[in-house]
């Protein structure tokens, strides 16, 4: 994707940005919770029941059994919770990602925050429902070009990188920003990366005895090598270390996680609290000089974040970067820990089966790589997928006894549009095909 674009996608949407170790495959340790079915609230229920507004027959079976797996309930109902997708442009899975969250999961509504408006009649025809916002109309005043004005050295970054650190900042924001201006956005809302697919139910909350609130079930995510360019941003703009899901310093699992899984459950109470006190460390700290620029009233989330993150790229490298799934993780675990619980058992699986070519290659060094009869994955393949597809993937991507993973993350946008060539040997459906050349194009075309 060009610069000019929200994020790379691989910086939009990854489950890692200076964590990334581009594994195609993550394991979270088993640490099953028996469920309780007498949660109400958000009328979480579980049931036998498969019906869903589009699709009636879409549950994944276990490799090992060949039927459906056991322990968990087929359907996890929470009519009273909404999704935020934040997203640059459908691609021919998102179908299957709001199939998949509705059948799993039974939201009350599916919010897309999309970057091309002319897309939305696409979207809503996929469910019920589905709300499709203008990414520049969620945040009054932030949009791409307004943060790009302030973002010269994130600019920079990215042309140095072959990304777009702007758009990626964006996208962090307006995850967090729905929380203080979306007004009928529910208590509790679960964002959601736009290219996981759900596979298998997993358990987002459950009572405390504590509270009226309920605890979050917060997914460890591991890492590969050690990076501390999170925690660096985090102690900058709040002033106190970065938890680990497991506590500070080492998790008592023994490996090293972080909260950056591509899902997090968010309350709108806590963003509002977090996202103050963060404002008001800025403006009163040693930080405060960066503030300068900003008109009163932008003395505020996101524009004093997006300050310290222009100020803190450099192009020489030693960049550290924000993150809205670490931060916002952080915060509850150390200011509502009774609210806070660390879900080790969720598995998923980037890309499983395929090889996803890295946007620097050039057109030779792509035909080249796909080709190459040595190479163990495909580097052209068929990217849109039916319901089949994705539990046959689901379940060789399984490294669990259970024999199927959580969630699928797919990245078709980086598939069909990162880089010279597409790697899709399929087109799109006729129906999203129209609609994006009715918005102009895959999203890459310049943000507004």
């Amino acid at each position: 994707m060009s610069s000019s674009s929200h994020g790379d996608e691989n910086d939009e949407e990854e489950h890692h940005d200076d964590d990334d170790d581009n594994d195609a495959h993550h394991l979270h340790h088993p640490h099953r919770h028996r469920r309780d079915d007498s949660v109400d609230n958000f009328a979480v229920s579980y049931d036998n029941n498969n019906n869903n507004n589009n699709n009636n027959n879409i549950g994944c079976s276990s490799s090992a059994t060949n039927k459906r797996v056991k322990s968990e309930p087929l359907k996890t109902e929470y009519t009273d919770m909404d999704v935020v997708i934040v997203m640059v442009a459908p691609v021919c899975t998102t179908q299957q990602v709001v199939e998949r969250l509705n059948f799993h999961y039974h939201f009350r509504k599916i919010y897309f925050v999309v970057k091309q408006v002319e897309i939305c009649p696409y979207l809503r025809s996929l469910a019920k429902n589905i709300i499709c916002l203008d990414e520049n109309e969620v945040i009054p005043g932030v949009t791409y070009s307004s943060l790009s004005e302030r973002g010269e050295k994130l600019k920079q970054i990215g042309q140095k990188e072959g990304s777009n650190r702007v758009g990626w900042y964006l996208q962090q924001y307006l995850k967090l920003g729905v929380a203080l201006h979306v007004k009928d956005l529910s208590e509790y809302y679960l964002v959601w990366d736009a290219d996981n697919i759900a596979t298998r139910p997993l358990e987002l909350v459950k009572e405390t005895t504590k509270s009226e609130n309920y605890a979050v079930r917060f997914c460890a995510n591991p890492v590969t090598h050690k990076s501390t360019g999170y925690a660096k941003f985090y102690k900058r703009i709040v002033g106190d270390k970065l938890m680990k899901p497991g506590g500070y310093p080492k998790d008592p699992k023994g490996d090293s996680f972080n909260y950056v899984c591509g899902f997090m459950v968010m309350k709108k109470e806590y963003v509002r609290e977090m996202t103050n006190y963060i404002t008001h460390y800025l403006k009163t700290g040693a930080d405060s000089h960066l503030l300068q620029h900003l008109r009163e009233e932008e003395k505020r989330f996101p524009w004093d974040i997006h300050a310290v993150a222009n100020e803190v790229a450099t192009v020489e490298g030693g960049h550290y970067y924000f993150s809205e799934y670490d931060t916002y993780g952080s915060w509850v675990q150390k200011m509502h820990s009774d609210e806070h619980q660390v879900d080790y058992s969720s598995e998923y699986a980037r890309n499983p089966t395929v090889a996803v070519a890295q946007s620097s290659l050039t057109e030779a060094e792509f035909k080249k790589l796909a080709r190459n009869p040595k190479n163990p994955l495909p580097y052209k393949f068929p990217c849109c997928m039916k319901h089949e597809k994705i539990c046959e993937r689901a379940r060789k991507a399984a490294r669990s006894s259970d024999g199927l993973v959580h969630v699928l993350v797919w990245e078709e946008h980086k598939m069909r549009y990162r880089g010279t060539s597409s790697q899709c040997t399929d087109a799109l459906p006729r129906e999203l095909k129209e609609a994006m050349e009715a918005s102009g194009g895959d999203g890459v075309k310049p943000d507004r």
